[in-house]
């Protein structure tokens, strides 16, 4: 009895040590603000908890295709609604359903911009999984900061109070034109999506549905990532779950997208000057829609406005504006 109170004993204790290891090392590598520089995992996506609560009308969902494609300053500066792009490079649709949440606890949005290429992005279960232990465990994700540790990471004093300047948009004026612009050719293929994706499309949409927000397919312009393919697959999921859809790639003159001059990088993602017409278009859009979005108090009024003339000062050096 007693020596398997010693090896009792013996275990908590190691297991004590080894956690009270962990969250010192934790606590070193774990960037101390929410800012990109920092290292911190997708500062611009997770900086809408640091939006005013109730404050965003719109939220957009989905891959790099949304930071680049949709500035949110622009739509409230055209039509007065506020809006975060919530987005992450290759955002699998359970990545999506987590931003969501998390967006949630905060934000009360009247609609959700779903991004369509998030529906072709394939995962596996082993990637859902990792990224929960990832969340879980935050010594696994961060790591690698031990190479880059300065004095002020033994400080362990933490500022996650950072708020992205753009609401989510990420802007880029690099230019490389499009080879191929003849890229949405009919056709009656059909692009397959998985079932791992479908079960978490409609996980979110149960979600939006029991929160009564409507929600709302667009395609990005992509003369890379798109094609007659993928239109035709969620023109089937916009009929068989009831939700509006709008593929921008069909209206690729009407917007007024120049492929040789609004893409960084040969057509799979939009420049500023791309996104500017893209965002225009989409807020006229929006405005003649019918979604109804609350009118703003005048706090927020002012917090919008000024952001504005912030931005455009950053914009400036480029001789641009929204």
């Amino acid at each position: 009895m007693k020596i398997r109170l010693k090896y009792l004993f013996s275990s908590l204790f190691f297991i004590t040590i080894t956690f009270v290891i962990l969250g010192f090392l934790t606590a070193i590598v774990v960037p101390k603000t929410n800012k990109k520089e920092s290292g911190f995992y997708h500062a611009s996506a997770y900086a809408i908890c640091n939006e005013p609560e109730n404050s965003i009308d719109m939220l957009f969902l989905g891959t790099s295709q949304v930071y680049s494609t949709f500035i949110p300053l622009q739509i409230w500066n055209q039509i007065g609604i506020t809006s975060y792009a919530c987005s992450t490079p290759s955002q699998g649709l359970y990545y999506t359903e987590e931003l969501l949440i998390k967006a949630l606890k905060t934000q009360s949005p009247e609609l959700v911009v779903l991004e369509t290429d998030a529906v072709f992005e394939n995962f596996s279960m082993n990637s859902v999984l990792e990224h929960k232990l990832f969340n879980a465990v935050p010594l696994l994700r961060y790591h690698s900061r031990w190479k880059s540790l300065t004095a002020d990471d033994f400080s362990f004093n933490y500022d996650f109070s950072f708020s992205h300047e753009g609401k989510g948009f990420v802007c880029d004026f690099r230019c490389e034109p499009v080879r191929n612009e003849n890229y949405m050719i009919k056709t009656d293929d059909v692009k397959a999506i998985s079932e791992k994706s479908i079960e978490y499309l409609e996980r979110i949409i149960k979600i939006c549905n029991d929160r009564d927000i409507d929600i709302l397919f667009i395609s990005a312009p992509s003369a890379l990532n798109w094609d007659y393919t993928h239109y035709n697959a969620i023109c089937e999921l916009s009929e068989k779950y009831n939700i509006e859809y709008v593929d921008m790639n069909m209206y690729i003159d009407e917007i007024g997208i120049d492929w040789q001059k609004d893409s960084i990088d040969a057509g799979k993602h939009l420049n500023f000057f791309g996104a500017y017409k893209a965002t225009g278009w989409f807020a006229d859009y929006i405005s003649k829609s019918g979604y109804v979005f609350e009118v703003k108090d005048d706090e927020t009024v002012s917090n919008w406005d000024s952001a504005v003339v912030d931005y455009n000062k950053t914009l400036t050096e480029h001789n641009a504006e929204i």
